[in-house]
């Protein structure tokens, strides 16, 4: 990793550390071929949940699809960034509870969240924090259907249909604003 960063120009490409382990690496590692004064755009919070919502507020605005995956299911992360890709956020909670940072995200975006899809099981995400997602997408708590899909397939008794049947489109490419975000170091 050292070697590519090395490879770039900071003063032509945007460095964008997310999380705070990435920001402490960039700003103790010496690069050779960087100039003395660089500046970088770091997306850090205190927590998993915090930094996912603040990468989610930071690159989409208004995303009418988003992920939720438990911060303690690598498999359901590594699933929903596959297959969100460029469809809308990834968003991590707490198995046991929707956590504050995604809720407020959610709920900001509510206007424009028309599916929301949960990755991993009950036991990844709780029934608990799926009832809290719906209710933070939806104008009154309950004006929200889930539909439980397994391996792909919508199971043959569910009494629950999809909120739409039109497919996810990707949202269009819009460039995120660094200004707020722009940091600098000095050697």
């Amino acid at each position: 990793m050292r070697s590519y960063l090395n490879g770039l120009d900071p003063r032509k490409t945007h460095i964008i550390p997310v999380g705070g382990s990435a920001k402490y690496a960039l700003t103790h590692t010496a690069f050779s071929n960087w100039p003395s004064t660089y500046s970088y755009y770091p997306i850090t919070a205190s927590t998993h949940e915090a930094t996912a919502a603040k990468l989610a507020r930071f690159w989409w605005r208004g995303p009418s699809n988003a992920a939720l995956a438990s911060v303690d299911s690598w498999r359901g992360g590594t699933t929903a960034a596959a297959a969100m890709n460029v469809f809308g956020p990834l968003l991590w909670t707490r198995v046991d509870a929707l956590s504050t940072d995604t809720r407020s995200y959610l709920v900001r975006g509510a206007a424009n969240v028309n599916h929301l899809a949960v990755f991993g099981g009950t036991g990844s995400v709780s029934t608990a924090a799926v009832n809290a997602a719906g209710t933070a997408i939806s104008a009154s708590g309950s004006l929200w259907d889930y539909t439980p899909y397994y391996n792909g397939q919508e199971p043959a008794t569910t009494s629950s249909t999809p909120t739409s049947s039109t497919p996810m489109q990707a949202e269009p490419a819009a460039r995120p604003d660094l200004t707020a975000l722009r940091a600098t170091v000095t050697r």
